[in-house]
């Protein structure tokens, strides 16, 4: 056993309150529970932030962003382990990526890229900004990477929609 299920989480967080670890669990159903409580704390703080800094430098908004996870890539690992098996740790999984999708298609579409195009840029980014958590990259590579993505793939000069 590894990670959210060995971890003694309800006995500190328990002893920090002053109260015994069962009385942790009045408040959340199970330690996945508690965990994916802990992370949409983590992540509304850095979304806000994110969603608020809209500014005209993609690059720089996101390689920011990037940083800031960097924080929490043990638990970024945990809960990609976890999700295979805990549905509250899946749904929070899938809640992120939607919301992450949403906020650069979103980014995109403020910077016209044209809308064939957005769903696989968001895509390449996203799997390049998971590398780079996931990796420890540091953060000159970060902002070189994010940087050389976003002047390569979102610039407005988009492909020819294949459709026509």
């Amino acid at each position: 056993m590894t990670g959210v299920q060995t971890c003694a989480l309800p006995i500190s967080i328990g002893r920090e309150c002053g109260v015994a670890s069962n009385v942790v669990y009045w408040y959340f159903d199970s330690k996945d529970h508690l965990f994916v409580a802990t992370l949409e704390d983590f992540l509304d703080l850095r979304l806000a932030v994110a969603e608020q800094s809209q500014e005209s430098d993609l690059a720089a908004t996101l390689s920011r962003f990037v940083g800031d996870l960097m924080q929490a890539r043990h638990l970024i690992a945990a809960v990609h382990e976890r999700s295979h098996h805990s549905d509250v740790v899946a749904e929070f999984h899938n809640w992120v990526h939607a919301t992450y999708n949403r906020l650069l298609e979103d980014a995109l579409t403020s910077r016209g890229v044209a809308p064939h195009d957005r769903p696989l840029v968001v895509e390449a980014l996203m799997t390049a900004i998971e590398g780079l958590i996931m990796h420890g990259a540091s953060p000159a590579h970060v902002e070189e990477m994010i940087s050389f993505l976003v002047e390569s793939l979102a610039s407005a000069n988009s492909t020819p929609d294949p459709a026509k």
